[in-house]
């Protein structure tokens, strides 16, 4: 199913679309610049662009097939200042579907991440109602740091509810590793399924807290939404 643009989200600052393959260098530099700074787990790690680069090329390529992701550029130089990595997750084809899961050699940071992301992978078919058989999954949901206070992150999350149930879609999920991200999933009436403690989440080997994050966010969350 080919979905068109959301030319009503769009204002006089910010231009919202669906990303192409061509987008993918603007995405990725996104991604590597604000998000990775900004973003708890990759700010607690302390994770370099190089360890990065390729975890995140791979989030991005496997959003784009589902054209269920957006991004937002600044009308102004024409940079991504937001995006909505998300795809679609089936009950019964899991594996086709899973961010985290590819399997290559990555630093010691990225493997920690996706340690722990995959715990919730594991758990969302467990979690979710029996009922269901088909997932929006939001992958990553960022915001530039200028850009913020604008309503942006409720706009890309709120979007296209209709045409995902078109889609055949029961339900919205993700993986909720910052505060803010939390609290707003809270208020557009989410349910939360799972949680762990960066305090519970420990090295196998030292037994040292893995995850400390720079600031007030203290856990990872599953978040759901039925449609």
């Amino acid at each position: 199913m080919t979905l068109s643009n959301p030319p009503s989200l769009n204002t006089s600052v910010e231009k919202f679309e669906r990303p192409k393959v061509s987008d993918f260098e603007d995405i990725h530099d996104f991604m590597l610049g604000d998000f990775l700074n900004t973003e708890p787990l990759n700010a607690a790690l302390e994770l370099q662009r190089d360890e990065a680069s390729q975890f995140f090329a791979d989030i991005i390529h496997c959003c784009f097939k589902d054209q269920v992701s957006y991004i937002v550029r600044s009308k102004a130089d024409g940079r991504v200042v937001a995006l909505r990595m998300a795809n679609i997750l089936d009950r019964f084809s899991p594996e086709a579907n899973q961010a985290f899961g590819a399997d290559y050699p990555s630093s010691e940071k990225v493997q920690k991440i996706k340690e722990l992301l995959h715990e919730f992978e594991s758990q969302t078919w467990k979690l979710v109602p029996k009922e269901v058989n088909r997932l929006l999954n939001w992958i990553v949901l960022s915001v530039d740091e200028s850009f913020k206070r604008r309503g942006i992150a409720r706009k890309l999350i709120e979007h296209d509810m209709d045409q995902a149930r078109a889609m055949g879609i029961q339900g919205v999920v993700a993986e909720a590793s910052a505060y803010n991200s939390q609290q707003l999933f809270k208020k557009l009436g989410y349910t939360r399924l799972m949680e762990i403690m960066h305090c519970d989440w420990l090295d196998k080997e030292t037994g040292q807290q893995i995850i400390e994050c720079k600031d007030n966010t203290d856990r990872v969350t599953m978040e759901y939404k039925p449609l």
